[in-house]
């Protein structure tokens, strides 16, 4: 099994040139690797098995600034808790050290399967409508930083995502089937795609998933549910957006995802 060398880089928030790490390490069953801090710069050097050789480029990218980025945040939360303060990083530069090609990611989340990413076409339109019903609306305002949250790729990103679900259900006197029946949401869906992956994090436990492109894909696709679902709920408050509501049924639901894994689903056996 050979090992695919990575070096990975992002720039400290806030910048603090008197926070310093020294080459720690950390290892797991398939990488190895250390995490420096210095002049501002966080830089995560990894050593990867390349357990599967059908990966392209574009998928190794995602798996290695995934695990960067778990790496970094892990680091950075223990510096966090010493130090007394707020500091982390968004992993933008990756550098593959056998061929000395770089590649730098922007801020967007992009499914690493397909390269999609989340950004809503007219959101230039919906901008007014969104400042004010998070204005007017606790429980929106609550689900759209659960979901802004999610989008920092973190472990606990999942549980984002679904208890921005389950505070958008306070709106329908915390009923589910309400929620479902004026939305068009399904439980079968947010079962599948979201909540059986947060589970475990919601109960303090570790998802054996953490590090898989499964998570990456999975992870998107609770995105985009979330997205949609938060888009739904502003189409049914704001009479004047002249556009159709997300199917949010069980359609959603990825075609990789085993049917065994499937939850009080009916419209879909």
């Amino acid at each position: 099994m050979q090992r695919e060398s990575w070096h990975c880089t992002g720039n400290l928030i806030p910048k603090d040139d008197n926070l310093t790490l020294t080459k720690a390490p950390f290892a797991a069953d398939f990488f190895e690797c250390t995490t420096e801090i210095k002049d501002s710069e966080v830089r995560v050097s990894l050593d990867v098995s390349a357990a599967n050789e059908d990966f392209d480029n574009h998928r190794w990218c995602a798996t290695v600034r995934s695990i960067a980025q778990y790496i970094a945040d892990l680091y950075l939360s223990i510096l966090s808790f010493g130090e007394g303060g707020r500091y982390s990083t968004l992993i933008t530069m990756i550098e593959d050290h056998s061929t000395g090609d770089t590649y730098e990611y922007s801020p967007i989340l992009k499914n690493p399967s397909s390269n999609d990413d989340l950004k809503i076409d007219n959101i230039g339109s919906l901008l007014f409508p969104l400042r004010e019903l998070a204005a007017a609306n606790r429980h929106f305002r609550r689900a759209m930083r659960d979901y802004a949250n999610a989008l920092h790729e973190s472990p606990d990103s999942l549980f984002y995502c679904y208890r921005a679900l389950e505070t958008l259900r306070e709106s329908f006197e915390d009923d589910w089937d309400k929620m479902h029946q004026e939305l068009g949401t399904n439980q079968c869906a947010i079962y599948v795609i979201i909540q059986r992956h947060s589970n475990k994090i919601r109960h303090g436990s570790l998802p054996n998933y953490e590090q898989s492109l499964e998570r990456l894909n999975i992870l998107f696709y609770a995105l985009e549910y979330v997205r949609d679902t938060l888009l739904a709920f502003l189409i049914r408050e704001t009479p004047s957006i002249n556009q159709q509501s997300p199917v949010l049924d069980c359609s959603r639901i990825p075609e990789f995802v085993d049917i065994e894994d499937r939850k009080k689903c009916t419209c879909r056996a």
